[in-house]
């Protein structure tokens, strides 16, 4: 049923493409990506949202290697270039959703990008994303963590809008403890969480420094 959906000629037009293109360019995306075609019913949800935000750690300890390598240069990636990998990636998925807008922001600078399809099929619209994202990951990441502060500033914005969220980090957040209490009391008081689900994702392998998102995960439907 979700494959006839997305040979729709709305559906394919909305992602700029014919219904025989789409099926075609999605089928080697989830083969690239080892992605189960069952799985693209939930791809489609991600049609829901009003906005997709990505808020990247940009502290001072992104800068430090992790166990990930760079399938070209065969050196280990550090956390910040590890976090620019997986975002280009998701985001190269989500070219081939009807997609209201992505937005990518980080702990500690003011760069904040605000992504629409504008009419562009998913080749020129990840052309066009992959290099705004190189630029403003052209800047090193320097500061501290404030990630409590971050996603009450996101909630705050977002009230009464349908935001799927996704956290970059590699580490506790200012505040240690009292921080991560209270980021677990945002999750499990917000507002239709149905409609407003956060996703964390380590960018390291330090399993201690991010347990408290383990934590958070699970408080957070």
């Amino acid at each position: 049923a979700t494959i006839e959906m997305f040979q729709e000629p709305e559906i394919a037009g909305s992602c700029g493409l014919q219904p025989s293109d789409m099926m075609s360019q999605l089928g080697s995306l989830l083969a690239k990506y080892e992605i189960p075609i069952g799985l693209t019913n939930k791809l489609m949800l991600l049609s829901e949202y009003q906005s997709l935000e990505f808020i990247v750690d940009d502290s001072g300890s992104m800068t430090i290697n992790t166990d990930s390598v760079d399938p070209v240069t065969k050196q280990p990636l550090t956390r910040w270039a590890e976090a620019q990998k997986r975002l280009k990636e998701m985001v190269e998925i989500v070219a081939y959703v009807p997609f209201e807008q992505i937005e990518i922001e980080f702990l500690n600078r003011k760069d904040r990008l605000t992504l629409k399809r504008e009419g562009r099929t998913p080749t020129a619209f990840i052309q066009d994303t992959y290099a705004k994202i190189d630029r403003v990951f052209s800047k090193g990441p320097s500061g501290t963590t404030p990630a409590l502060e971050k996603l009450q500033e996101s909630f705050i914005r977002g009230q009464g809008h349908s935001i799927a969220r996704y956290f970059f980090g590699d580490g506790k957040p200012n505040g240690g403890q009292r921080a991560i209490d209270e980021i677990v009391k945002i999750l499990r008081f917000r507002e239709d969480p149905s409609q407003n689900p956060i996703t964390f994702l380590s960018c390291t392998a330090d399993d201690d420094a991010v347990e408290w998102m383990k934590h958070a995960e699970e408080v957070r439907s």
